[in-house]
């Protein structure tokens, strides 16, 4: 199977409760969380910098932070405290708040695309 079919050939089997934890690149080729952040964001017409949104993403994302504890964070919690965390970000960059629900939406789409893995 080619790396271009992975994705599609993982979402069509029936899930069975696994999880794949993948340390960066052992399992599959993931895109960047933080060049999903500024495409989103230029969706939006905000263009910010790779570096700019790294310092961000490196706060928000709770794999960055290894020392804390944040058992309630699964599931649908653990991306309404990552939308939190950008929504700081958003009124920087003058993100308009009625929007921010489609700009979550859009990144949450982009970054969870079966398509954009490789293995």
């Amino acid at each position: 199977m080619g790396r271009e079919n992975l994705g599609s050939y993982l979402m069509q089997r029936p899930s069975h409760g696994v999880i794949f934890w993948d340390f960066d690149g052992t399992l599959a080729h993931s895109p960047s969380w933080t060049d999903t952040l500024c495409a989103t964001m230029a969706r939006f017409d905000c263009a910010v910098s790779r570096e700019i949104a790294a310092k961000l993403t490196h706060k928000c994302f709770s794999w960055q932070r290894p020392g804390e504890s944040y058992p309630e964070a699964t599931g649908e919690a653990w991306w309404r405290t990552l939308f939190g965390h950008f929504e700081s970000f958003y009124k920087v960059y003058g993100i308009p708040p009625k929007t921010w629900p489609e700009v979550h939406r859009t990144f949450r789409e982009s970054i969870t695309n079966p398509e954009r893995y490789t293995a």
